[in-house]
């Protein structure tokens, strides 16, 4: 049986994440992920008014269907 782990500081956990490379791996996701986010949220906003336009058009012509097929 082991013996329990002597409880670690945070700077202690931090500086061991931080050499082994599942920090190094976790880093380089979470950059990824930041780097899609705000690609993503860039691409919202310049679209957004286009196909909310063509989106509102759509609506219409579904609407004005349903209505005419009663």
């Amino acid at each position: 049986m082991r013996a329990a782990a002597k409880p670690t500081t945070w700077r202690e956990f931090s500086t061991r994440f931080a050499r082994s490379e599942a920090g190094a791996t976790s880093l380089e996701y979470a950059l990824m992920l930041t780097m899609i986010s705000i690609a993503c949220l860039a691409s919202f906003q310049l679209l957004g008014g286009t196909s909310g336009g063509a989106w509102g058009g759509t609506a219409n012509k579904v609407g004005t269907a349903m209505s005419s097929a009663k």
